[in-house]
This record gives structure tokens, C-alpha cells and sequence, in this order.
């Protein structure tokens, strides 16, 4: 929130929601990329209060009235990488689950952002998996300008690991 960025999320309960709540309650933006409709999520009063704040941004590729469904979890993910600076994966299993499917995908065959994993805490079998594949220890920068540092220099590698994209 310090640093002036948005938080780009799935929206989901736990970690997702948790990151989207503290940097909005801390003053500042998030976008959560939703895997099911909109009808229900502008609605909520939390979600409402953000939005007309124009604080939160939310949105969905599938129909307002869809409802959650794995598959749509995991192709939103494509989404979340697309509108982010970097990724920062905080836990995941090893070889399963939307998150290291994500993770892995973006590590293997998209490669749109770096992707960093948890630093400190608890050791993770998940975590060390996706350091294999090629994901960064999150450096845990202590003030904003130095996060800021980061996603500058996020953006620097991405544009030269994609000099000929069809688009601008």
C-alpha cells in the first residue's frame, strides 16, 4: 500500500483474500481477478464500500452469474500473471493445486512475470519445487522504495524477455 501499487489477486478465501483486505484497509489498491461471476462479489458490503472507493477493482472472464468451478480457478490464472509486475507465491503444495499449477505454468511456458516464493517461515516441499523450476527467494524488501526497486526491476526483465509481442 506504501508503495503506490495494486495487489493483483484470485480473490479467494485465505492468503488471496487476506493480501486484498490488508493493502485495502492499509489505504491502498488491489484488482482480484475472480474465478466465478460478479453478481454475488459487488454486492458484498466490503467489496461495495472498496469499490465505490475506487480502491478495489474486481473482475471476471466468465459470466456474472457463474458459479466457482476448479477448471475456471485455474485458467483465470493466466489473468493474475498477465495484470501483475511479479508474483509472489506464499504457500503450495507440490505438484497439485491451482497454485503450483499456476505457478509452474507461468515458470514454464508463459513466463509474462518473475515469480518469487516465500522467504521466511516453515520450510515447503511446494515452495522448494517451485524454486527448482525456477521461481526466486522473495528478497522481503523493508520500505516501500525498495519494493518499488523490485517491480522496476521486474519490468525491465520482462520487457526484454519479450521483445516481439504482437502487441504494445
Amino acid at each position: 500500500a506504501r508503495s503506490g501499487s495494486a495487489i493483483v489477486s484470485g480473490g479467494a478465501k485465505g492468503i488471496d483474500q487476506a493480501a486484498m483486505h490488508g493493502a485495502l484497509d492499509a489505504g491502498g489498491r488491489a484488482v482480484g481477478v475472480l474465478a466465478d461471476g460478479l453478481e454475488k462479489a459487488v454486492v458484498a458490503r466490503y467489496n461495495r464500500d472498496m469499490l465505490l472507493s475506487k480502491q478495489l477493482t474486481l473482475l471476471s472472464p466468465y459470466d456474472p452469474a457463474a458459479g466457482f468451478n476448479v477448471g475456471n480457478a485455474m485458467r483465470r490464472n493466466k489473468f493474475i500473471y498477465a495484470l501483475s509486475n511479479v508474483s509472489l507465491v506464499v504457500s503450495s503444495d507440490l505438484e497439485k493445486g491451482g497454485t503450483w499449477a499456476g505457478a509452474a505454468e507461468q515458470l514454464t511456458k508463459l513466463n509474462l512475470v518473475p515469480v518469487y516464493v516465500r522467504s521466511t517461515g516453515p520450510e515447503s516441499d511446494g515452495l522448494e519445487g517451485l524454486t527448482r523450476k525456477g521461481a526466486h527467494r522473495w528478497p522481503n524488501p523493508t520500505s516501500a522504495e525498495d519494493f518499488r526497486s523490485l517491480l522496476n526491476a521486474a519490468d525491465g526483465a520482462a520487457e526484454e524477455a519479450q521483445p516481439n509481442l504482437p502487441f504494445p
